[in-house]
């Protein structure tokens, strides 16, 4: 009986799956926000040409710093059960003249943050990024400049209240473009 028991419950946890929280922009900006060297406020929005459907987009005003896409409250709170899963998501850029690099996404619990610097940056079309959300990634301690652990990601997940994605890749001029946003996807 135990084992069958133990069998159940390993069945469960391994067929039921968390609902991931996503932003596909095909109604409205869906309370993103840019924050940074930008249109700073709610984002443009574009009802077609998205990947499929609208997509968010904002203008660089070239002021200084770094603009980024910033997540709304759906995305915060207790997402430790998205612990080995995956934050996808599609950008698109304007010009490919005079890349920068920067911290691409930043995840932010209370005092501590968690960077993560993508292999490559958004091309003029739709560019897929899909990372895990597991020490398999090459996250950083923002304070320490260390790799991430696994009890830092935890951390950081099970008190979320940020989530940002860079938006701007270009040194002058450009427009950064979003859609798509899945967080806590499975593999």
């Amino acid at each position: 009986m135990a084992i069958i028991i133990i069998l159940a419950i390993a069945w469960y946890f391994f067929t039921t799956r968390i609902p991931f929280v996503e932003s596909t922009f095909n109604h409205d900006h869906e309370n993103w926000l840019v924050v940074g060297d930008a249109d700073s406020g709610l984002p443009n929005y574009n009802n077609d040409r998205g990947n499929p459907g609208g997509f968010i987009y904002a203008e660089d005003r070239v002021v200084g710093g770094v603009w980024y896409w910033f997540a709304p409250k759906k995305f915060y709170g207790n997402r430790s059960p998205y612990y080995g899963q995956f934050l996808s998501f599609q950008l698109k850029q304007s010009s490919l003249e005079n890349q920068f690099k920067s911290t691409d996404i930043l995840l932010v619990a209370e005092e501590e943050e968690l960077t993560l610097n993508l292999d490559s940056n958004p091309g003029l079309k739709w560019t897929s990024y899909k990372v895990a959300l597991s020490e398999s990634e090459e996250w950083k301690n923002k304070k320490t400049g260390n790799r991430a652990t696994k009890s830092e990601i935890l951390h950081v997940l099970t008190n979320l209240n940020g989530l940002y994605i860079r938006g701007e890749f270009v040194e002058g001029d450009d427009v950064g473009s979003l859609d798509n946003v899945r967080f806590g996807q499975h593999p």
